[in-house]
């Protein structure tokens, strides 16, 4: 994906992304599905408030280039009028929800008084993308549980041998 060069690009680009279609970014470990509002990783699902999703679409879509305060406010919170305190708190959740609390920031970058941006490259998924990882999850969860109930299965029946050895 191109990086934006100024701010009519970068909300080309938004839109671009923000369309009906089932969009997914990757950025890191995380799988991140603005349509359902949730992020994902090999060990958790986490849904984000609207608020949240639509602030990390903005610096998924600038892919790397520094979101100003001012589109941020203007994009999360259209015709209202909100502090920055506001905004830092939308940062801060986010950066609790991708487990960034540390400073130095992996993730999510604080530009010299005028904006984010993103410290690792979000690659767009594919639109089927999220439709296979989906059918790779469950295949794993039905052959986890087929796992647990062979294990179950297998206990009982060494309980219930034992018991009969003790009763005879």
């Amino acid at each position: 994906m191109q990086k934006p060069d100024n701010a009519d690009q970068l909300n080309q680009a938004v839109a671009a992304t923000t369309t009906p279609q089932q969009t997914c970014w990757k950025l890191g470990e995380w799988l991140v599905e603005p349509a359902r509002n949730s992020i994902s990783s090999s060990d958790e699902v986490l849904q984000l408030e609207p608020r949240l999703m639509t602030a990390f679409e903005l610096l998924l879509s600038a892919n790397g280039q520094t979101v100003s305060d001012e589109q941020l406010l203007s994009t999360v919170w259209p015709n209202l009028v909100v502090s920055d305190s506001s905004l830092y708190q939308v940062v801060a959740q986010l950066r609790k929800a991708l487990r960034d609390q540390q400073k130095p920031y992996q993730l999510i970058e604080r530009g010299q008084r005028k904006g984010y941006r993103l410290l690792q490259n979000a690659e767009l998924m594919p639109a089927n993308f999220q439709r296979q990882q989906t059918a790779i999850l469950a295949e794993t969860i039905t052959k986890r549980t087929v796992d647990i109930t062979k294990t179950r299965w297998v206990y009982t029946a060494i309980l219930l041998t034992l018991i009969l050895l003790y009763a005879v």
